[in-house]
């Protein structure tokens, strides 16, 4: 009875603990609520401060440029102010965050605390379940110890009462006490004396006990008779051993004999290890010879993969080499330049005769030579080169001999047939021809040649500029721009022919 109410007791207190059960169960649901409630603002805080510093290195990155939001002209104290914004409204974002971080620390630490303590109390749940299976157990057995006292206390009772009555009363076993008090008068007709039924008894037993030790000591006298045997049996082999230890002594001292005279035969030891010490590092020398050399041998044929590999390596850039060789010489002065130049001659040849040919009345007609001999007469080949010769009614003569009006003829011909071979090989039209000068150096029939070929050539061009200080040329062309120096600076003035 005293279990069950000490476990009744037990059972209360866990109830009472388990009240808290509920109240933790909401509370660690109300901090699971404000850990997401300050996670999902997080999430938001930080895709906000993002945009709040993208935008200001955008701002930051433009210099006397439109607003990238509003579009206006965003001046430098505008700009300045609007960035002082972004900063103050991500400062206070990040406030914020930071805050909710600390939250989040706290929350998980009364977290872990509460759930520490409904770990408590989830033990505690199945203590009380434990205690509340012992307690129905308890009771159980107090119900059916109480029924047993009951019954007991209805029934035993009158019957121990009735038993102690019959004793005292010798109402009992009447039979029974009967027979024994018959077998009472039959001991005393006998004249049974218990006394000496007790000492013949201990007699008989201490005769036992001789009869045993008797048994014990024939025993032993028939255990002897092997006993004998075996003792005569190890003297007779004990002979034998002395006898053979005899011969054993007699062989020792025999081999003892022969020993010290093979010791007395045989060279010295000691001379023997040096003569072995002195082959062992013989051989440890082979040994480090051989293995040096292996060394070597291994080292060369490493060597001879790597020129095997340096031969290809050279072999391909010797290859790269003349590649380039021919490249060089495909592009150098006698390759492709000197072919291109060569194919141009003959169009820069025609263009020049034609416009040489109207400055000179048909007098004079250049050539171009790409080959000339040498010096040397014993050499049978011809020297690469570029001469401009010039043929007039009187003779030829190189282009370096001319000089004053035939020369500048020669080379407005020239640099006109060139402008027209470029702008052709480009698909172009030329824009603008410049002259400036050179009609000083020609006479009046000399002039107006050049006058002429100056509008022949007219039409290739989108602009002709003729600079000259001639007055007689000044009415030569339908436009012109007279620059006058005057002592305040120079004057411009456009007149029209």
């Amino acid at each position: 009875q005293q279990q069950v109410e000490d476990t009744r007791q037990a059972v209360a207190a866990d109830e009472a603990q388990l009240e808290m059960h509920v109240v933790l169960e909401i509370d660690m649901q109300d901090l699971q609520a404000e850990k997401a409630r300050a996670k999902a603002e997080n999430a938001v805080l930080k895709v906000e401060m993002d945009e709040l510093a993208a935008h200001r290195k955008e701002l930051q990155d433009i210099q006397g440029a439109n607003c990238p939001t509003c579009e206006k002209l965003l001046q430098e104290t505008e700009k300045l102010h609007i960035i002082e914004d972004l900063t103050a409204r991500g400062t206070q974002k990040a406030e914020i965050y930071r805050k909710n971080l600390k939250f989040f620390e706290g929350v998980y630490a009364q977290y872990k605390e509460k759930d520490t303590a409904l770990a408590a109390l989830q033990r505690v749940v199945a203590d009380l379940k434990l205690q509340q299976r012992l307690f129905d157990s308890k009771s159980e057995e107090l119900s059916r110890s109480q029924a047993e006292i009951e019954k007991w206390q209805s029934d035993g009772l009158k019957r121990i009462e009735v038993l102690r009555i019959s004793l005292k009363k010798e109402d009992f076993a009447a039979e029974a006490r009967s027979a024994l008090a018959e077998i009472d008068k039959e001991l005393k007709k006998l004249g049974y004396d218990a006394e000496a039924h007790t000492q013949a008894r201990m007699a008989e037993e201490a005769g036992r006990e001789y009869q045993q030790q008797l048994l014990s000591l024939e025993q032993a006298r028939s255990a002897l008779v092997p006993l004998e045997r075996e003792i005569e049996t190890l003297e007779i082999s004990v002979d034998a051993s002395e006898k053979h230890l005899e011969t054993l002594e007699k062989e020792y001292q025999s081999a003892s004999l022969k020993l010290n005279e093979s010791l007395s035969a045989s060279p010295d030891l000691s001379d023997l290890e040096r003569k072995y010490r002195d082959l062992q590092e013989q051989v440890n020398s082979l040994l480090t010879r051989v293995g040096y050399a292996r060394n070597r041998v291994d080292v060369l044929d490493d060597v001879k993969k790597q020129q095997t590999v340096k031969e290809e390596e050279k072999n391909e850039i010797l290859k790269q080499i003349a590649q380039l060789k021919m490249l060089e010489k495909a592009f150098g002065k006698d390759g492709i330049p000197a072919l291109l130049i060569e194919q141009s001659l003959p169009e820069i040849e025609e263009h020049a005769n034609e416009v040489l040919d109207r400055l000179s009345s048909g007098m004079m007609r250049l050539t171009f030579a790409t080959q000339r001999e040498y010096r040397d007469n014993k050499r049978e080949d011809r020297k690469e080169t570029l001469d401009i010769m010039i043929s007039s009614s009187a003779e030829e003569r190189a282009y370096e001999l001319f000089s004053g009006g035939e020369a500048f003829r020669i080379n407005f011909a020239l640099r006109l047939a060139l402008s027209r071979m470029l702008a052709h090989c480009a698909g172009a039209r030329l824009s603008t021809l410049v002259i400036d000068e050179g009609f000083g150096s020609q006479d009046a029939e000399g002039r107006q040649r050049l006058i002429e070929a100056i509008n022949y050539v007219r039409d290739e061009f989108s602009k002709i500029i003729v600079i000259t200080h001639l007055e007689e040329l000044k009415d030569a062309f339908s436009a012109r721009i007279e620059i006058t120096k005057e002592p305040n600076g120079s004057q411009v003035r456009v007149v029209a022919a």
